[in-house]
Parts: C-alpha cells; sequence; structure tokens
C-alpha cells in the first residue's frame, strides 16, 4: 500500500525497478537482509528477511478480519490444509515413560500445557528435530517427519 501511494503521490516516473543482484535459492534469505542493511529501502516495512516480525495490521484491517464470516465449506477446507501442512509430534513424558503422538505441535503444546511457538523455536533450535532439554522438567518432544 505505501509503494501504490508513493507512485500515485510522486508518479510512475520517479521510481525504478531494478534487478541487484542475481543469486543461489539456497542464499536469497540471507543476500536479501544484506541487502535490508545496506540500502534501508524505505518502503520495506519488513527489516528482518524471510519474516513477517515488525509487519502491524492497521486497526480497519484488524476490524474486517474480525468481522467476516467463512461458510462452512470454507472452513472445512482451511481445516484440511491445516492438517496438511501441521507437523507431526511425539512427546515423551519422563515421569510415566508413555509417549503420545499428536497431528500437530499445536495439539501437543495444549495436552501438555505450554504455546505453540514454544515448541516451535525449540524444534528449530535443535537440529536433530528432538528437544532433548525436557519441557516444564518432563515433556521431550520429537519431530515425526513425513513419510515420502
Amino acid at each position: 500500500m505505501l509503494i501504490h501511494k508513493a507512485l500515485i503521490k510522486y508518479g510512475y516516473s520517479n521510481f525504478t525497478l531494478e534487478i541487484l543482484d542475481y543469486v543461489d535459492p539456497a542464499q536469497l534469505i540471507a543476500r536479501e537482509q544484506y541487502y535490508f542493511e545496506k540500502l534501508k529501502p524505505e518502503y520495506n516495512i519488513l527489516q528482518i528477511a524471510g519474516s513477517s516480525w515488525g509487519f502491524k495490521h492497521s486497526e480497519a484491517t484488524k476490524a474486517k478480519l474480525k468481522g467476516r464470516r467463512l461458510s462452512p465449506e470454507h472452513f472445512t477446507k482451511l481445516q484440511k490444509l491445516n492438517r496438511i501442512k501441521a507437523i507431526k509430534v511425539q512427546v515423551l513424558d519422563t515421569l510415566t515413560q508413555s509417549i503420545s503422538v499428536y497431528d500437530s505441535i499445536r495439539e501437543a503444546a495444549k495436552a501438555i500445557g505450554c504455546t505453540n511457538p514454544y515448541i516451535v523455536k525449540l524444534l528449530k533450535k535443535h537440529k536433530e528435530n528432538v528437544v532433548n532439554k525436557p519441557i516444564k522438567k518432563r515433556y521431550i518432544i520429537t519431530k515425526i517427519e513425513p513419510m515420502m
């Protein structure tokens, strides 16, 4: 929206679109961050490459999102998509030695009484997809890789 407003205000002839670099897709995020830091682009809302951290919806957009109603069919489609994207995890309760498998991190988080962003952060931190340090001094989380 910022760019759209600026184009209208200052005119298209006052803007250019250039390719700054050709990079390997694996290096894309690092290179984008490099240019964020070097050029400090005025119209870029986000300052961390590959992240939406710092983005805030306007109050009007928040009200619109709160007021929308999904049809039952649309809601069912969204549920199916979320199940497909969900990351399955195994939870070992070290006190009872029982193992539970959950279809999503959200389900596991709810079951053990913590937040799903906390589990996601811990799984990202541990390269082997296993959180070796027990959550709440009790639960060991292991990401279950999908079978191909």
